[in-house]
C-alpha cells in the first residue's frame, strides 16, 4: 500500500524524484516537496471575531461556575475558531495545517 503523498518525508519524496518514480506512483505530484503542502492561506483583511469571542466568554463562565457551564475541550474550541477567525473557514487553512501533522 502506498503511502499518502502529503505524508512522504522531503528525503522519501527526493529519492521518488532522483530514481525517476514520483510521476509514476504520484502522477499529481509537484515538482519541489515544498509545494506539497500547498500555498500558506492569507490573513484575512477584516476578521470577524464574534464566534471567538462567544468561545471565550463561554470558557471563563465553565471556570467561574463548572458545575453549570460544561465547556469541554474549550481550549481546542477557541484555537479553531481562532484559526477560522484569522483566515476564513473557506482557506484551504485546514489543509495546509493538517499536512503537516505526520511530522508531529
Amino acid at each position: 500500500m502506498k503511502k499518502e503523498l502529503k505524508s512522504l518525508t522531503e528525503a522519501e519524496f527526493n529519492k521518488l524524484k532522483e530514481t525517476g518514480l514520483l510521476k509514476t506512483i504520484y502522477p499529481e505530484a509537484p515538482e519541489n516537496y515544498s509545494d506539497i503542502r500547498g500555498k500558506r492561506p492569507n490573513v484575512l483583511e477584516e476578521p470577524d471575531f464574534t464566534e471567538i469571542t462567544k468561545l471565550c466568554e463561554a470558557y471563563l463562565d465553565s471556570k467561574e461556575d463548572p458545575e453549570k457551564n460544561r465547556f469541554k475541550n474549550g481550549k481546542y474550541y477557541i484555537f479553531e475558531q481562532a484559526i477560522d477567525c484569522v483566515y476564513g473557514k473557506e482557506s484551504d487553512v485546514w489543509d495546509f495545517i493538517n499536512s503537516f501533522d505526520s511530522e508531529d
